[in-house]
C-alpha cells in the first residue's frame, strides 16, 4: 500500500504541518527512489505505509508523535523546530539527537 491509500494529501498536510506541494514532492521522490531529498521522519512514514499490517491509526499516531504542528501551544518548541529545519545542513543532527536523549535519560 501507499501512504495516500490511507489519507489524502490535505489530511497529511494537516497532520505534518507541511504544505501540499512539499508533500507531493516527497511522494514523487519516494516513488522515484530519490530518498536523499526526503526528511527522515517522512521517509519512515512512507515505509510504514507499505507494511501489510499497518493501520491508518498507527500512521496518524506516528504523525502526532513526530511532527510539531503550527497549532502546538509551545512557541519555544515551534521556534526550535523551525531553527533546526532551517539550519539542518549546518548542524550535526546526530550529535544533537544524542544530547537530547542524554538530557531525557538524566
Amino acid at each position: 500500500m501507499k501512504l495516500n491509500d490511507f489519507m489524502s494529501i490535505t489530511e497529511l498536510a494537516r497532520l505534518t504541518g507541511r504544505t501540499r506541494p512539499t508533500l507531493y514532492k516527497y511522494v514523487r521522490d519516494y516513488e522515484d527512489g530519490n530518498y536523499d531529498d526526503i526528511p527522515y521522519t517522512f521517509l519512515i512514514l512512507m515505509q510504514m505505509a507499505e507494511k501489510p499490517d499497518v493501520s491508518r491509526s498507527e500512521l496518524v499516531e506516528y504523525c502526532d508523535k513526530h511532527y510539531a504542528k503550527k497549532t502546538d501551544k509551545s512557541p519555544a518548541l515551534r521556534e526550535l523546530i523551525d531553527f533546526i529545519t532551517n539550519n539542518c545542513d549546518k548542524l550535526d543532527l546526530k550529535k544533537i539527537k544524542e544530547m537530547i536523549e542524554k538530557e531525557i535519560d538524566e
